[in-house]
């Protein structure tokens, strides 16, 4: 993401190895530091997607269609919590 700040969590998703979808890292209503990832519902809407996604954290790139920046801080794999088809 170009223009980005620092501040805003930005999460890159793959899937087998492709990358997909974009999301953010949202706190829930508590307040208790559970991380949650808000996305499409189109990137990620069964279990086995979920399962078998890698998130990459504070993902930004240098420019449009370029290299990738800083990819260390990722996370494997995840619990679908919430899915709402859309009914055309």
């Amino acid at each position: 993401m170009i223009g980005k700040r620092k501040s805003d969590p930005f999460d890159r998703i793959y899937m087998n190895n492709i990358y997909f979808c974009s999301g953010s890292l949202i706190n829930n209503a508590i307040l208790d530091n559970k991380a949650y990832l808000l996305t499409a519902d189109h990137c990620i809407y069964t279990t086995s997607q979920a399962n078998n996604s890698v998130f990459v954290f504070n993902y930004e790139s240098p420019s449009c269609n370029g290299p990738d920046g800083y990819v260390s801080q990722t996370v494997s794999g995840s619990t679908l919590r919430a899915h709402l088809p859309i009914k055309i």
